[in-house]
């Protein structure tokens, strides 16, 4: 498993749950299931745990769509 943080800037790292939920909820409109972490009750943490058998091919599709609805993500928040 991998878990990456979501802040709303680099400098202050301030969490940004709302920007976390709307990329998991993206992420699985396009068939890649993530989860969600509550740590600390902060809400900002995303969980990417795929198998350990998966293959290549499809590892590199669901990270290509993790990059893509990060970057929408964070353009629709002003990021």
């Amino acid at each position: 498993m991998v878990c990456f943080e979501v802040v709303r800037d680099r400098v202050s790292n301030e969490p940004a749950p709302k920007e976390a939920g709307e990329i998991f909820r993206r992420a699985q409109a396009r068939g890649v299931i993530l989860g969600e972490s509550r740590y600390a009750g902060l809400g900002n943490l995303i969980k990417v745990k795929p198998p350990l058998d998966i293959p290549a091919p499809l590892l590199d599709q669901a990270l290509d769509v993790i990059e893509e609805v990060v970057l929408e993500v964070a353009r629709d928040f002003g990021h």
